[in-house]
């Protein structure tokens, strides 16, 4: 059974929650309105496209959530893909509006940031200070890197 982060965690703070060992590490779906971040086609390979994609419960959609520096901040890499973690195409700092990817020689990593009032997060790379963002009514649809206030940003964990 799926189980929300929120739900096996109670209400209290990410930071309480990763030094209770709820979120050191762990595999999630990352989801909103019931649509997951996905791998395109279900290809684990080298720059494969990560999309925003109606949850089917496979896979492609598993997170695996590594903890990086302490409080929040995370390698994120995708479960079937191995060791390919969620990246921006290019070696360089990303720009607004980059599409996500999955790369085996990324180094980025991301703050999960508490949505105050619920039980949801936002992901920031930690380059810019941008979020994931996915679009309204566009699932399928493409995810990009945006500064705060636009589209979805905000995303419930859920174990799997």
């Amino acid at each position: 059974m799926l189980t929300s982060l929120a739900a096996t965690a109670g209400k209290t703070s990410l930071a309480s929650r990763i030094a209770l060992g709820a979120l050191a590490t762990g595999a999630f779906t990352i989801q909103s309105n019931g649509s997951c971040l996905n791998l395109r086609g279900a290809d684990t390979n080298d720059f494969t496209p990560v999309i925003y994609f109606p949850c089917s419960g496979t896979g492609n959609e598993e997170w695996v959530f590594t903890l990086s520096a302490p409080p929040s901040t995370f390698t994120i890499a995708n479960a079937e893909s191995g060791s390919a973690i969620l990246a921006f195409p290019t070696t360089v700092a990303p720009t607004n509006a980059q599409s996500l990817v999955i790369r085996t020689d990324s180094a980025v990593v991301w703050d999960l940031l508490s949505v105050p009032g619920t039980d949801l997060f936002k992901i920031m790379d930690t380059i810019t200070g941008n979020v994931i963002t996915a679009f309204e009514g566009a699932s399928p649809g493409p995810l990009q890197l945006q500064p705060f206030g636009v589209h979805i940003q905000q995303f419930d964990l859920v174990a799997v």
